[in-house]
């Protein structure tokens, strides 16, 4: 590839091309869009604003566009890309580019702290470390309700507005329960405050019954307010695709369970307005989450179980991603985890409070939430990182002519 673009060529065309590789990952067969490039600058505020535009691929962009040009510097040399005038036109671009994207990401800051919040929604989030082992584990029932009931009193006791359990949080199917849903209402009745939280659900539609991954609404009084079912199921994980072709797999589908995936964006009705809840895996889809607050979310409220994950790199790429749907769409995430990291992200991508993994905690925290979600790139989606694919394209149809302009400058 360096033989044909040449050096100027190459750091013209690579960024592009990683982009676009990006974008076939995220969308290729079920979409598998963890761990972007750009993922690895959640903690520079500065620079990741521009993802309100181009969402996260547009810093995977500039990341790629600053090391390709010093790999181009380093295979042309830096006498021979400042002796053509391409290369004195791409090494002005190499720094134009990142300088630009910073400088937006430094007014948008600053216009973003001068914006006054609609209201402060006071969360309370109980993230109760449950081991993977004892969740399903009849023995510690009790023990797992005891442990809910413990750490929800301490939160209701900073008087939030709203409780948030994990994902797949109760030891049983909630509706299904009439005995143990007494006691998580009773619970909800004693705070005085709403409660939301997973739990897996089990309905008959058209005489077959079905289990979903679900998110409920609880308020006191036993009023239930609202319901979403999550509609990205994880493959091999909470369903066998392709159970007939891939019948050798039979053996998973009875370990696995088979879920069925929810059928449309249902927002709930929670404290400071509709809500959207993208369940575990949900919210590294940008195009998802996008749905949710196009559909009128004004905050986001992440619920997951990152038990399986154990002690490696992944609980912390999960969380990072959230980051990234909070710039998007200019909307806070609010984040539960059973096993961590839980925490509160506000609209610009700052981490206000999080947690530490393998640990029981409860975050208390009041959350600016703007009058309305949404930012450009709610509305324009991945324009983008389509573009980035169809000059990538181009680039590498215009090679020869690209180098043997760069080699006549």
């Amino acid at each position: 590839m360096h033989r044909r673009l040449g050096p100027v060529g190459l750091a013209v065309a690579a960024p592009c091309l990683w982009v676009a590789l990006e974008l076939v990952r995220a969308r290729l067969l079920t979409g598998f869009p963890w761990a972007l490039l750009g993922h690895s600058q959640y903690r520079n505020r500065t620079l990741i604003q521009v993802a309100d535009l181009t969402g996260a691929y547009g810093v995977s962009f500039v990341v790629a566009w600053i090391n390709s040009w010093l790999a181009a510097l380093f295979l042309a040399g830096p006498g021979r890309l400042l002796g053509s005038k391409a290369g004195r036109r791409g090494l002005a671009a190499a720094v134009l580019v990142p300088a630009a994207v910073l400088g937006y990401g430094a007014v948008r800051l600053r216009g973003l702290a001068a914006d006054e919040p609609a209201e402060l929604l006071r969360v309370g989030v109980v993230q109760p470390d449950i081991p993977q082992e004892q969740k399903w584990d009849p023995r510690f029932r009790e023990r797992i309700l005891s442990t809910y009931a413990r750490l929800t009193r301490r939160a209701a006791g900073a008087r939030a507005d709203l409780l948030v359990w994990p994902e797949a949080a109760l030891p049983f199917l909630f509706p299904a329960d009439p005995e143990a849903q007494g006691r998580v209402t009773a619970l909800v009745d004693e705070a005085g405050t709403e409660l939301l939280f997973g739990s897996p659900d089990l309905r008959e539609e058209g005489g077959t019954a079905r289990y979903f991954n679900s998110v409920f609404l609880l308020a006191p009084g036993g009023r239930l307010l609202g319901r979403y079912d999550k509609m990205h199921l994880v493959p091999f994980g909470e369903y066998v695709p392709l159970r007939r072709a891939l019948f050798f797999v039979r053996p998973l589908i009875d370990r696995i369970g088979d879920l069925t995936p929810g059928t449309e964006i249902r927002l709930l009705p929670a404290p400071a307005g509709p809500c959207g809840t993208p369940v575990c895996y949900e919210i590294v889809l940008p195009g998802l989450v996008r749905g949710m607050v196009a559909a009128g979310a004004r905050y986001l409220v992440t619920v997951t179980n990152d038990a399986w994950f154990g002690r490696t790199a992944a609980p912390y790429q999960h969380f990072a991603q959230a980051v990234f749907r909070a710039v998007e769409n200019r909307v806070p995430v609010i984040r539960c985890a059973n096993t961590g990291i839980s925490g509160v992200i506000l609209r610009d991508g700052t981490v206000a409070r999080r947690t530490r993994i393998f640990a029981e905690a409860v975050i208390t925290a009041a959350v600016p939430v703007p009058g309305s979600g949404g930012a450009p790139y709610t509305r324009s989606g991945d324009i983008f990182a389509w573009a980035c694919a169809a000059a990538g394209l181009v680039a590498l149809f215009a090679a020869p002519a690209l180098r043997g302009r760069d080699s006549r400058s």
